[in-house]
């Protein structure tokens, strides 16, 4: 009974979990500080993925992080994936660079695997939306990259995923 803290964070473990709550949501409430169970609103339902990385290099497959933060080097590339939570369609990727211009290949990967990728003529500063439309199941590890033929500095990526 009570509360279990993480961090800053209380998960509500006064809540009761039975199955009339398969699909639940977890949800955070700022003014009492606390995570706990919710059915989900009616309508379309979508999960977000941001990411974001300093890609000092130049050339393909520069992993931005879904969720992260790290610095890109040429001997070192670590990335991490993000756990899609319901069978979906990706919707869109949105990329934006801080300097590099020009051609830049975005790719989705999924499960480890590259599953599309779209060429676009990218400008600093200027975010730039990608329609992809390709399916993922519940548990898919999502990832991006992208590459220019100039150092990209500080490059951010979203991933929107609309449950099926």
């Amino acid at each position: 009974t009570g509360d279990v803290l993480l961090g800053n964070f209380k998960f509500d473990a006064d809540q009761s979990v039975g199955a009339g709550q398969d699909n639940y949501l977890l949800t955070y409430d700022n003014s009492s500080g606390k995570i706990s169970l919710e059915a989900a609103a009616g309508g379309n339902e979508y999960i977000q993925f941001n990411g974001s990385a300093n890609n000092t290099n130049t050339g393909a497959n520069r992993y931005i992080p879904l969720g992260g933060n790290y610095v890109d080097t040429s001997s070192l590339q670590v990335y991490s994936e993000a756990m899609c939570p319901f069978a979906g369609v990706v919707e869109s990727i949105t990329v934006r660079t801080d300097n590099a211009a020009g051609s830049t290949t975005t790719k989705l990967w999924v499960n480890g695997s590259d599953v599309n990728d779209s060429t676009n003529t990218l400008s600093a500063n200027t975010p730039l939306t990608i329609a992809f439309g390709d399916s993922v199941s519940a548990g898919d590890l999502i990832a991006c990259s992208m590459n220019t033929t100039n150092a990209a500095g500080d490059s951010y990526v979203t991933v929107l995923i609309k449950k099926s």
